[in-house]
Protein backbone atom coordinates (compact mmCIF):
# COMPACT_ATOMS: atom_id res chain seq x y z
CA UNK A 1 0.00 0.00 0.00
CA UNK A 2 1.36 3.46 -0.98
CA UNK A 3 0.95 6.65 0.48
CA UNK A 4 -2.11 7.37 -1.39
CA UNK A 5 -3.89 4.62 -0.56
CA UNK A 6 -3.41 2.45 -3.64
CA UNK A 7 -2.60 -1.50 -3.23
CA UNK A 8 -2.13 -1.87 -7.45
CA UNK A 9 1.70 -1.28 -8.63
CA UNK A 10 1.63 1.31 -11.46
CA UNK A 11 4.91 0.30 -12.60
CA UNK A 12 6.18 -2.11 -15.62
CA UNK A 13 9.26 -3.97 -16.83
CA UNK A 14 11.25 -1.87 -19.07
CA UNK A 15 12.74 -4.27 -21.54
CA UNK A 16 15.90 -4.31 -23.24
CA UNK A 17 18.11 -5.71 -25.63
CA UNK A 18 20.13 -7.72 -22.64
CA UNK A 19 16.56 -8.31 -20.80
CA UNK A 20 14.27 -9.48 -23.29
CA UNK A 21 10.27 -10.14 -22.37
CA UNK A 22 8.93 -13.28 -22.23
CA UNK A 23 9.06 -15.35 -25.62
CA UNK A 24 4.97 -15.40 -25.49
CA UNK A 25 4.74 -11.10 -26.25
CA UNK A 26 7.30 -11.19 -28.78
CA UNK A 27 5.85 -14.40 -30.90
CA UNK A 28 2.51 -12.27 -31.01
CA UNK A 29 4.43 -9.40 -32.16
CA UNK A 30 5.98 -11.30 -35.36
CA UNK A 31 2.55 -13.05 -36.12
CA UNK A 32 1.02 -9.64 -36.18
CA UNK A 33 3.91 -8.54 -37.77
CA UNK A 34 3.54 -11.34 -40.85
CA UNK A 35 0.13 -10.90 -41.39
CA UNK A 36 1.25 -7.16 -42.75
CA UNK A 37 4.21 -9.16 -44.83
CA UNK A 38 2.05 -11.34 -46.56
CA UNK A 39 -0.99 -8.48 -46.42
CA UNK A 40 1.26 -6.11 -48.05
CA UNK A 41 3.95 -7.41 -49.48
CA UNK A 42 6.77 -5.76 -47.12
CA UNK A 43 9.35 -6.69 -44.59
CA UNK A 44 8.89 -5.87 -41.36
CA UNK A 45 12.34 -5.90 -38.97
CA UNK A 46 12.25 -6.11 -35.29
CA UNK A 47 14.74 -6.72 -32.39
CA UNK A 48 18.17 -7.53 -33.20
CA UNK A 49 17.37 -7.73 -37.00
CA UNK A 50 15.76 -4.14 -36.54
CA UNK A 51 19.52 -2.81 -35.07
CA UNK A 52 21.60 -4.82 -37.58
CA UNK A 53 19.63 -2.93 -40.54
CA UNK A 54 21.38 0.61 -39.48
CA UNK A 55 23.20 2.20 -42.31
CA UNK A 56 26.47 3.42 -41.78
CA UNK A 57 25.77 6.99 -40.73
CA UNK A 58 23.08 5.84 -37.80
CA UNK A 59 22.85 3.72 -34.76
CA UNK A 60 19.43 1.56 -34.15
CA UNK A 61 18.19 1.00 -30.75
CA UNK A 62 15.55 -1.96 -31.12
CA UNK A 63 12.43 -2.13 -28.83
CA UNK A 64 11.50 -4.88 -26.78
CA UNK A 65 8.55 -3.87 -25.19
CA UNK A 66 5.58 -6.06 -26.84
CA UNK A 67 2.80 -3.26 -26.03
CA UNK A 68 5.11 -0.56 -27.64
CA UNK A 69 5.76 -3.19 -30.74
CA UNK A 70 2.02 -4.03 -31.04
CA UNK A 71 1.52 0.01 -31.05
CA UNK A 72 3.55 0.35 -33.68
CA UNK A 73 2.58 -2.17 -35.72
CA UNK A 74 -0.79 -0.50 -35.40
CA UNK A 75 -0.42 2.35 -36.24
CA UNK A 76 1.59 1.02 -39.31
CA UNK A 77 -1.27 -0.75 -40.65
CA UNK A 78 -3.50 2.10 -39.96
CA UNK A 79 -1.01 4.04 -42.15
CA UNK A 80 -0.65 1.77 -45.13
CA UNK A 81 -4.59 1.27 -45.31
CA UNK A 82 -5.00 5.13 -46.66
CA UNK A 83 -2.78 4.19 -49.74
CA UNK A 84 -4.43 2.48 -52.72
CA UNK A 85 -4.64 -0.97 -53.52
CA UNK A 86 -0.71 -2.64 -55.60
CA UNK A 87 0.89 0.80 -54.04
CA UNK A 88 3.57 -1.15 -52.39
CA UNK A 89 3.88 -3.60 -55.53
CA UNK A 90 4.60 -0.48 -58.03
CA UNK A 91 7.07 0.64 -55.39
CA UNK A 92 8.63 -2.51 -55.50
CA UNK A 93 8.65 -3.07 -59.39
CA UNK A 94 9.74 1.01 -59.59
CA UNK A 95 12.60 0.82 -56.79
CA UNK A 96 13.73 -2.32 -57.39
CA UNK A 97 13.44 -3.97 -54.26
CA UNK A 98 11.27 -4.95 -51.34
CA UNK A 99 10.54 -2.64 -49.00
CA UNK A 100 11.23 -3.08 -45.90
CA UNK A 101 9.95 -1.13 -42.40
CA UNK A 102 12.35 -1.19 -39.55
CA UNK A 103 10.74 -0.62 -35.63
CA UNK A 104 12.80 1.22 -33.43
CA UNK A 105 12.97 2.59 -30.07
CA UNK A 106 15.55 5.05 -30.97
CA UNK A 107 17.42 6.30 -34.41
CA UNK A 108 20.58 8.50 -33.52
CA UNK A 109 22.99 10.05 -35.83
CA UNK A 110 26.64 9.63 -35.84
CA UNK A 111 27.77 11.38 -38.69
CA UNK A 112 28.91 14.81 -38.85
CA UNK A 113 25.77 15.48 -41.62
CA UNK A 114 22.94 13.94 -39.63
CA UNK A 115 20.67 14.73 -37.25
CA UNK A 116 21.41 13.45 -33.33
CA UNK A 117 18.30 11.68 -33.33
CA UNK A 118 15.42 11.08 -35.47
CA UNK A 119 11.63 9.97 -35.28
CA UNK A 120 12.13 8.47 -39.30
CA UNK A 121 14.90 7.57 -41.61
CA UNK A 122 14.77 6.62 -45.22
CA UNK A 123 17.69 5.00 -46.93
CA UNK A 124 18.19 2.30 -48.89
CA UNK A 125 19.55 -1.86 -48.67
CA UNK A 126 18.76 -4.32 -51.29
CA UNK A 127 15.96 -2.11 -51.78
CA UNK A 128 13.89 0.87 -50.03
CA UNK A 129 14.08 0.56 -46.05
CA UNK A 130 12.07 3.04 -43.60
CA UNK A 131 13.21 2.84 -40.13
CA UNK A 132 10.26 4.24 -37.87
CA UNK A 133 11.06 4.82 -34.37
CA UNK A 134 8.47 4.09 -31.43
CA UNK A 135 6.39 7.78 -31.04
CA UNK A 136 3.06 8.86 -31.28
CA UNK A 137 3.08 10.18 -34.86
CA UNK A 138 4.75 6.82 -36.29
CA UNK A 139 1.71 7.33 -39.17
CA UNK A 140 2.61 10.26 -39.86
CA UNK A 141 6.78 9.74 -40.11
CA UNK A 142 5.76 6.53 -42.40
CA UNK A 143 4.34 8.78 -44.63
CA UNK A 144 6.88 11.13 -44.37
CA UNK A 145 9.53 8.54 -45.31
CA UNK A 146 7.10 6.90 -47.91
CA UNK A 147 7.83 10.60 -49.67
CA UNK A 148 11.39 9.77 -50.04
CA UNK A 149 10.95 6.66 -51.75
CA UNK A 150 8.44 8.31 -53.84
CA UNK A 151 11.41 10.69 -54.73
CA UNK A 152 13.63 8.09 -56.02
CA UNK A 153 10.71 6.35 -57.90
CA UNK A 154 9.72 9.73 -59.76
CA UNK A 155 13.11 10.88 -60.50
CA UNK A 156 13.85 7.61 -61.98
CA UNK A 157 11.14 7.82 -64.50
CA UNK A 158 10.47 11.72 -65.28
CA UNK A 159 12.60 14.97 -65.04
CA UNK A 160 9.33 16.84 -63.24
CA UNK A 161 11.14 17.76 -60.07
CA UNK A 162 14.04 19.38 -61.80
CA UNK A 163 11.32 22.91 -61.99
CA UNK A 164 11.18 22.17 -57.85
CA UNK A 165 12.89 25.65 -57.12
CA UNK A 166 10.57 27.65 -60.12
CA UNK A 167 7.74 26.63 -57.04
CA UNK A 168 9.47 28.49 -54.39
CA UNK A 169 10.02 32.51 -53.93
CA UNK A 170 12.42 33.68 -55.95
CA UNK A 171 14.86 35.09 -53.68
CA UNK A 172 14.77 31.65 -51.29
CA UNK A 173 17.46 29.21 -51.09
CA UNK A 174 17.27 25.48 -49.23
CA UNK A 175 19.85 25.23 -46.03
CA UNK A 176 21.41 22.12 -47.56
CA UNK A 177 22.50 21.06 -44.39
CA UNK A 178 21.28 18.86 -41.46
CA UNK A 179 24.03 19.22 -38.80
CA UNK A 180 23.20 23.05 -37.91
CA UNK A 181 18.96 22.28 -38.53
CA UNK A 182 16.87 23.24 -35.02
CA UNK A 183 13.59 23.70 -34.51
CA UNK A 184 13.68 27.46 -34.42
CA UNK A 185 15.51 28.53 -37.62
CA UNK A 186 13.78 30.88 -39.73
CA UNK A 187 10.88 30.92 -37.18
CA UNK A 188 10.17 34.89 -37.95
CA UNK A 189 10.91 34.30 -41.62
CA UNK A 190 7.89 35.42 -43.91
CA UNK A 191 8.21 31.93 -45.38
CA UNK A 192 6.72 30.74 -42.71
CA UNK A 193 4.06 33.44 -41.39
CA UNK A 194 1.41 35.52 -42.97
CA UNK A 195 0.55 35.59 -46.51
CA UNK A 196 4.14 34.96 -47.88
CA UNK A 197 3.60 31.78 -46.35
CA UNK A 198 5.36 29.37 -48.25
CA UNK A 199 6.73 26.44 -46.21
CA UNK A 200 5.30 24.24 -43.38
CA UNK A 201 8.22 24.42 -40.99
CA UNK A 202 12.04 25.30 -40.62
CA UNK A 203 12.93 21.50 -41.31
CA UNK A 204 10.87 21.59 -44.95
CA UNK A 205 13.52 24.58 -45.64
CA UNK A 206 16.33 22.12 -45.30
CA UNK A 207 16.65 19.73 -48.75
CA UNK A 208 13.84 19.99 -51.41
CA UNK A 209 13.17 16.03 -50.85
CA UNK A 210 12.38 17.14 -47.20
CA UNK A 211 10.29 20.11 -48.42
CA UNK A 212 8.13 17.55 -50.25
CA UNK A 213 7.91 15.05 -47.30
CA UNK A 214 6.92 17.69 -45.14
CA UNK A 215 4.19 18.86 -47.41
CA UNK A 216 3.23 14.84 -47.99
CA UNK A 217 2.75 13.58 -44.07
CA UNK A 218 0.80 16.51 -43.56
CA UNK A 219 -1.64 16.26 -46.76
CA UNK A 220 -1.40 12.29 -46.00
CA UNK A 221 -3.41 12.99 -42.06
CA UNK A 222 -6.90 12.62 -41.85
CA UNK A 223 -7.36 16.34 -40.37
CA UNK A 224 -6.06 17.78 -43.53
CA UNK A 225 -9.72 16.96 -45.50
CA UNK A 226 -10.78 19.31 -48.11
CA UNK A 227 -13.13 21.24 -45.43
CA UNK A 228 -9.74 21.53 -42.53
CA UNK A 229 -8.53 24.85 -41.37
CA UNK A 230 -5.45 23.38 -41.47
CA UNK A 231 -5.40 22.02 -45.18
CA UNK A 232 -5.87 25.61 -46.71
CA UNK A 233 -2.28 26.62 -46.10
CA UNK A 234 -0.70 23.25 -46.43
CA UNK A 235 -2.06 22.98 -50.02
CA UNK A 236 -1.09 26.93 -50.33
CA UNK A 237 2.54 25.05 -49.07
CA UNK A 238 2.29 22.62 -51.56
CA UNK A 239 2.85 25.29 -53.99
CA UNK A 240 -0.33 25.73 -55.38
Amino acid sequence: RTLTGETESRFSRYYTHDDPPDDDGLTECREAARKLEDRYGLTVCMGQLAEDMAPWDYTFEAEYQPDAIMAQLGAMEQALEVYPDGFLQQVKDRSGGNLSVVLLRGIYGKDGDTVPSADGLQYWSGGPCIALAATPTMDQNLYHEMEHVLDTCILSATPALDDWNSLNPADFSYDLNYASYNETDHVNSPYLNGDERAFIDSYSMTYPHEDRARIMEYAMMPFNDASGSAAAWIFKAAKG
